[in-house]
């Protein structure tokens, strides 16, 4: 079974979005199953009731509360199967990426990587440094690059979208929506450690999209806690996975 594994800086968004994929799986939109493993469901069950029941949002996970995180994918015609798997850690842990991080995360066949641009002055820098990492380890036979498909994802992208116009150019333009919105040496650094990439601005929240206005589908109460509406949709949930599924798909039907 090939895997996917999922990796993101402090506060980007880790937990949000590996509850939405299940709790809000696009099952009528896409050819993919998923399932939760056995050691998942205590975090599904959390999360439902958090963010279904209460629509409250996930605080960060602290450290005490780190649990490994796991699903199966399948696809519903080709029965061709895919694990993806992450660690919902304190993002601070995340970040210092020790040894058997490095290489559990360069065994996986591909990764996507989550980028947080809101108030993270310090991002382009996280990313590099795990992306040097991940190339030093995962090299293999002498090759000079890292081959695996990376997909890396503008996190919180709701906060981006302003217009009707912003939220269709991340369905059907999700490249040039993201690089348009990361410095040019930046983009540059990670094209040379990975030939193989793809951007895609992704939401799991999601807006409001309705008569031509955009409005955001989160909001402070009175207690200045974050709530969902839940009336939002999430901004291209499935769609990095899917992209890796499919090339991990085209690397093994021309091995």
């Amino acid at each position: 079974m090939r895997t996917v594994a999922l990796w993101g800086p402090s506060a980007s968004g880790k937990t949000a979005l590996l509850a939405q994929l299940y709790l809000r799986f696009p099952s009528a939109a896409t050819a993919w199953r998923i399932f939760p493993t056995t050691k998942t469901q205590p975090f599904i069950e959390e999360m439902r009731s958090l963010m279904v029941d209460r629509s409250q949002f996930p605080l960060g996970t602290r450290i005490e509360q780190e649990k490994q995180i796991a699903y199966e994918f399948e696809h519903l015609k080709t029965h061709q199967r895919v694990l993806l798997f992450t660690e919902d850690r304190a993002g601070v842990v995340s970040e210092r990426l020790d040894d058997s991080d490095v290489e559990r995360f360069a065994r996986a066949d591909g990764l996507i990587i989550l980028i947080d641009k809101t108030g993270r002055p310090n991002y382009e820098s996280e990313i590099l440094r795990a992306l040097e990492h991940f190339y030093h380890s995962a090299r293999s036979g002498g090759s000079s690059v890292d081959s695996r498909p990376l997909a890396f994802c503008l996190a919180k992208s709701d906060r981006f979208i302003k217009t009707a116009a912003d939220l269709a150019r991340t369905i059907h333009q999700p490249d040039e929506f993201v690089i348009e919105r990361l410095p040019t040496d930046f983009v540059g650094w990670i094209n040379q450690y990975c030939p193989n990439r793809r951007f895609f601005p992704i939401s799991a929240v999601g807006v409001q999209g309705k008569f031509g206005a955009v409005r955001p589908t989160v909001f402070y109460d009175e207690s200045m806690l974050l709530r969902l509406t839940n009336h939002g949709s999430p901004i291209n949930l499935m769609v990095p996975f899917e992209w890796l599924f499919q090339q991990l798909e085209h690397k093994e039907g021309s091995a």
